[in-house]
C-alpha cells in the first residue's frame, strides 16, 4: 500500500509535464494563427518576392518592377543629382542619373518634376561599388497618398 502511494507522485509529475507541453503548444499555435475566426484559418504562404500569378507586379503598383524596392520613404529634398529620403532606417541619399525612370501612381511614366518634397516614393536600383555603397536609382515609383 505504501509503495502505491509513492507511485502516485511520479504519475502526477508526468501528467503535469504533459499538461505543460499541451498549454505551450496551444500558445504557439494561437500566437501564429490568432484567436479570431479569420486568424484560425490558415494563411496563404508568402512568395518571398516572386511574381504572383496574374499581371500585377509583386510590389502591387502598375509599372513597378517585380521585386522589393531597395528604399522607400518620404522625399525630404530633391536636386538634379540626388534625392534625400526620410526612411524608417533614417535619412538616405539616392543618386539620380539621366536613365532613372519615374513612374506615377497609375503606372504612367512621369518626370523628375513630378516629384515634390513630401511625396512617398519607392526606389528600385543598384548599389554602387566601393566603400560608400550608395543607391543609384533605376526606377522611382511615386506611391499613392494615404
Amino acid at each position: 500500500m505504501a509503495k502505491s502511494r509513492w507511485l502516485i507522485l511520479p504519475g502526477a509529475v508526468v501528467i503535469l509535464g504533459m499538461l505543460c507541453v499541451a498549454v505551450f503548444s496551444l500558445g504557439v499555435y494561437l500566437g501564429k494563427h490568432g484567436l479570431t475566426q479569420d486568424g484560425l484559418q490558415y494563411q496563404t504562404p508568402r512568395t518571398n518576392g516572386a511574381q504572383p500569378p496574374g499581371d500585377a507586379p509583386a510590389f502591387g503598383l502598375a509599372g513597378a518592377p517585380a521585386r522589393t524596392p531597395e528604399a522607400a520613404g518620404l522625399i525630404r529634398r530633391i536636386t538634379p543629382a540626388q534625392v534625400e529620403l526620410a526612411t524608417r532606417e533614417g535619412p538616405r541619399t539616392i543618386l539620380l542619373n539621366d536613365a532613372a525612370e519615374v513612374r506615377l501612381e497609375d503606372g504612367r511614366i512621369g518626370s523628375r518634376s513630378d516629384l515634390k518634397p513630401g511625396d512617398l516614393i519607392a526606389v528600385f536600383g543598384q548599389w554602387t561599388e566601393g566603400a560608400e555603397r550608395e543607391l543609384e536609382a533605376e526606377v522611382i515609383v511615386r506611391l499613392p497618398k494615404q
